[in-house]
C-alpha cells in the first residue's frame, strides 16, 4: 500500500516543525472510538517514516482480508511482535489484537511539540 494511492480530499498548511518534511501527511479523524484525544473532525499530522513506540497514537493500515480494500484506524499501540500488533481504544475502552499479516503500516501520529518545533 502506497500513500499516493489514497484519495486526497484537501491541503493544509504545514505547522513551523513540519515544513521541510514532505512525507508527513494530514488526516481529519472521524468517528469517535479515540475520544477525548482525538475527537472527530479534529486535523492530526502522521509521519509514516517515524518507528512507532508502545504508548504512541498511531494511524493502523490494514486489510483484514484479501479485496477489502484498506482501511485506517487511529489507535494507541501497546506493543507488537512478528505475529500481531495490539492496539488500544479509548471509546468504549478496548484492545485488539491485529494479526501482523493484515497490518500494512503504522504510521505515528505527531505531538504538538513536535508539530512546532523547528
Amino acid at each position: 500500500f502506497q500513500l499516493r494511492d489514497a484519495e486526497c480530499i484537501g491541503f493544509v498548511r504545514r505547522p513551523p516543525g513540519l515544513e521541510p518534511d514532505s512525507d508527513v501527511y494530514a488526516i481529519y479523524v472521524t468517528g469517535n472510538s479515540m475520544e477525548p484525544a482525538h475527537p472527530d473532525g479534529e486535523l492530526r499530522f502522521v509521519d509514516p517514516h517515524a518507528t512507532p513506540q508502545p504508548g504512541d497514537f498511531v494511524i493502523v493500515l490494514c486489510e483484514t482480508y484479501a479485496g477489502a480494500g484498506v482501511q485506517a484506524y487511529i489507535k494507541r499501540l501497546l506493543g507488537r511482535n512478528k505475529d500481531w500488533i495490539e492496539v488500544e481504544q479509548l471509546n468504549p475502552r478496548g484492545r485488539l489484537k491485529l494479526s501482523a499479516d493484515t497490518v500494512l503500516g503504522l504510521h505515528r501520529i505527531l505531538t504538538l511539540r513536535e508539530l512546532f518545533e523547528s
